[in-house]
């Protein structure tokens, strides 16, 4: 028993040996791999590398690759800020406007030009409506009216070619913008605006609608009533001082030409002494 034992350990023992080389025969060939690989990576001279060692050479390079895309980020963060503090003029915006609360139609603006002011005419409609919003008034859009065209013939030259005549055809643009919801004085002050920032060639004409309460008429009559009673008061009372005046002046008047005469009857009382006495 104790010869089978011992046969069994000897034959357990050179087994493992056997798988121990062979294992060291097999993996030296990897190390010297990996130490080739890593003395090229890393110009180290060790003749063999551990799993740490590879890990961390690894490692290196994606830190080392990870560093530009983070500085690369960086530069490209201010970029991005810029972009969202980048503000649109207002000019390139499209035009806002105000929507009406209750719809009560307060005006109406008519622009006209011909074929020359035609750009002028589309930027003034655009300014006129900017300007809408800006002052709170509710503003339609820029109707785009009917174009009107006519004809006109009229002499060549007042010379030579008097008899001759030539034709023009006028082409007539024209737009409407309606308000809504506004006071009479915002409107006034919108027209007025409009008024100083004219374009040339551009004509304005405004359809104002003004609302009133009830008994509006019977006020301006009593209005219109009472105007006319203070003017008539007032020349009564004028006519009044101008008799008295003028009775002022007569009295003055005829009391001057009474001294007048006394003066002179006593000139000629004394030349009549002085005569009398030589």
């Amino acid at each position: 028993m104790t010869s089978k034992s011992t046969g069994v350990a000897r034959q357990l023992v050179a087994a493992a040996t056997a798988a121990s080389r062979a294992f060291i025969r097999t993996g030296a060939p990897v190390a010297r791999t990996f130490a080739t690989s890593s003395s090229r990576s890393n110009a180290s001279t060790s003749s063999a590398v551990t799993l740490d060692q590879l890990r961390n050479a690894t490692q290196q390079p994606v830190s080392t690759r990870s560093s530009p895309s983070t500085s690369t980020s960086s530069i490209a963060s201010p970029v991005s800020k810029e972009e969202e503090q980048f503000v649109m003029p207002n000019c390139l915006l499209p035009t806002e406007s105000l929507a009406p609360t209750h719809g009560v139609h307060v005006a109406t603006l008519h622009l006209r030009s011909y074929a020359d002011g035609l750009p002028n005419l589309d930027l003034f409609a655009d300014f006129a409506r900017r300007a809408a919003f800006a002052i709170g008034i509710p503003a339609s859009g820029v109707a785009h009216l009917p174009t009107r065209t006519s004809l006109w013939t009229v002499p060549r030259s007042p010379f030579v070619h008097k008899k001759s005549q030539e034709n023009f055809w006028r082409k007539t643009h024209s737009r409407a913008i309606k308000l809504y919801d506004a006071n009479d004085q915002v409107v006034d002050r919108w027209l007025h605006f409009l008024r100083i920032h004219a374009l040339p060639g551009v004509g304005q004409k405004a359809e104002l609608f003004r609302y009133h309460e009830l008994g509006v008429g019977e006020k301006l009559m009593d209005e219109a009533k009472a105007l006319q009673r203070s003017s008539s008061a007032a020349s009564e009372e004028g006519d009044k001082k101008g008799t008295v005046e003028s009775s002022a002046a007569e009295g003055s008047s005829a009391e001057s030409i009474k001294k007048i005469a006394d003066g002179i009857v006593e000139k000629e009382m004394a030349r009549e002494e002085a005569v009398e006495q030589k």
